[in-house]
């Protein structure tokens, strides 16, 4: 019921590398201000990226997109002017509507000047109302510094292909300089704050991130009380950091009604957490009418309906977000996994991210191909999203299934050893408690086994996180297990079947480390519960 529109990628017409990042810049900051306008539906940067130079027709990108009007441009820098030319097109008949240049000295007042008036004409040729308040924000200037500015136009598009931990330290430098030149940039503090949070989330030893990112909400409110990104970034840091949801839902919302447009990505993501499932998957919908193109807004549905294990549905999405993404791992891997969750087929795509590679030798039990797989590991401890896999703790398990009790105890003292010095170093990680708890298990120290899977569950209940959570008690049941402990191991199989999460009855049936209880009754009746042999 609104108009629908995209800015494709804009073309870099100054000549030189370097200026790339300026011309992105733009395009991310003149989609942020069309976007204002809730009277149009303007579509994300990462849905039209892939339209960045494409042989494609304007009617052809419109039907991609779900889209009416098109807006394409360029920009070209030189000396100290700035021109702008820009071309809405309706993508129906491929008609030009409306075209404009804007030729002025580079300046930071000229370049916001030229965002604004380029949101007011587009909104004009369009016919959407703009209520009083969006103009306000339209109108914006973030920063009266000419080198804040362009240091943060460049934190918008640097690492932009690096995976997640690394993007964010190539942009934290970036932004960190942009409020050093200007300490009144509210904006820049607020996408400080959102990186540090994020790379708080993702286990990031680079610095303090939390409390670096709390600083940085602190000044983003104290400088911008109304502005809708320092109530983003204050959402981030609950969500990310402080892992209190209902307030980062009520930070969304403040920064939604302060006409940050949008936002139902970021909404599935906590409700997610939170584990409102049935909301997170509306929400995780919804954002696809904004994320039309994204390979990662397919992969947020495939994955909340992997957890609520409706492995049926989740597939489509998985091939929707890797026909966008042919080359992702990421993508790859999940989709296998979601197949082996379903099916219980270990396909070789299973091993198709190097982190995962031993768990095809692993299930299958092929402990010799185990053996070399595991030669070839760069780290002593695997670190993935919601578990640690240490090296010598798989050497363990096959020197086990090949006999050789003297080779797995000797693999399980040096999982100890190891384990226990990360611990050491970072008590409050779970995935790391835990990991030590299954390598005592291993060596048969029964009491440190369990000792240390139950302070993980203490560290990551479900209630704080429902989808870190429910590994707490996968982790604790395969303890119990090693230990030869079935009717615990059972319990807390039926704990974590009990509610949504990645366990799944294929993993159950085909993981080694559940050999230990295969005859208990409990456990056949899982199978029998899930309708699977035994």
């Amino acid at each position: 019921d609104r108009p629908s529109l995209a800015a494709l990628p804009f073309a870099n017409r100054s000549g030189r590398e370097e200026d790339r990042y300026f011309t992105d810049g733009l395009h991310d900051e003149i989609i942020g201000r069309l976007s204002t306008v809730s009277a149009m539906r303007v579509i994300a940067r990462t849905s039209v990226e892939e339209y960045r130079e494409t042989p494609k027709s304007v009617r052809v990108i419109g039907q991609e997109l779900g889209v009416r009007y098109l807006l394409e441009g360029g920009v070209q820098r030189a000396g100290d002017r700035v021109r702008i030319n820009v071309q809405l097109i309706d993508t129906s008949h491929e008609g030009h509507l409306w075209a404009g240049l804007f030729d002025e000295e580079l300046t930071t007042a000229s370049l916001f000047d030229i965002q604004t008036a380029l949101t007011d004409s587009v909104a004009s040729y369009l016919r959407v109302a703009v209520e009083r308040a969006e103009r306000v924000r339209i109108a914006q200037r973030w920063t009266h510094s000419p080198e804040a500015y362009a240091v943060y136009l460049e934190s918008l598009t640097a690492g932009r292909g690096m995976v997640p931990i690394e993007g964010g330290r190539a942009r934290l430098p970036l932004l960190e300089e942009a409020v050093r030149l200007d300490p009144d940039f509210a904006v820049a503090w607020a996408r400080l704050a959102q990186i540090h949070a994020r790379q708080d989330q993702l286990g990031s030893q680079y610095a303090d991130h939390a409390t670096l990112a709390s600083a940085a909400v602190e000044q983003a409110l104290d400088l911008a009380p109304d502005l809708p990104e320092s109530h983003f970034a204050h959402a981030m840091l609950l969500y990310r950091v402080e892992r209190d949801y209902e307030g980062a839902l009520a930070a969304l919302a403040r920064a939604q009604a302060g006409s940050l447009r949008d936002l139902e990505r970021w909404r599935s993501y906590v409700e997610r957490r939170d584990g409102r499932w049935e909301e997170a998957l509306r929400s995780g919908l919804g954002a696809l009418k904004t994320y039309p193109r994204s390979a990662g807004a397919h992969w947020d549905v495939a994955r909340t309906l992997h957890h609520l294990r409706r492995y049926d549905e989740a597939v489509p999405y998985f091939d929707r977000a890797l026909e966008m993404s042919p080359h992702s791992v990421h993508y790859c891997r999940d989709r296998a996994l979601t197949i082996w969750a379903r099916d219980g087929d270990l396909g070789e795509a299973l091993g198709v991210d190097a982190r995962f590679r031993h768990w095809l030798p692993y299930l299958r039990r092929d402990w010799t191909a185990l053996l070399a797989e595991l030669e070839e590991w760069p780290e002593a401890v695997n670190l993935y999203d919601f578990w640690a896999a240490p090296r010598d703790l798989y050497l363990g398990m096959a020197h086990r299934g090949l006999g050789d009790e003297t080779a797995a105890a000797d693999a399980f003292r040096n999982a100890i050893d190891t384990m226990g010095a990360r611990v050491a170093a970072d008590a409050a990680d779970f995935r790391l408690v835990q990991a030590l708890g299954l390598a005592y298990a291993g060596a048969g120290q029964r009491n440190e086994a369990l000792e240390a899977g139950h302070r993980g569950l203490q560290l990551m209940p479900p209630e704080r996180d429902a989808i870190f959570g429910p590994w707490a008690y996968t982790r604790l049941a395969q303890i119990h297990a090693l230990l030869g402990q079935a009717d615990s191991a059972v319990a807390y199989l039926e704990e974590g079947f009990a509610i949504p999460g990645d366990l799944s009855a294929w993993e159950v049936k085909t993981d080694p480390i559940y050999d230990g209880i295969r005859d208990h009754p409990g456990y056949l009746r899982l199978m029998e519960r899930f309708g699977l042999e035994p």
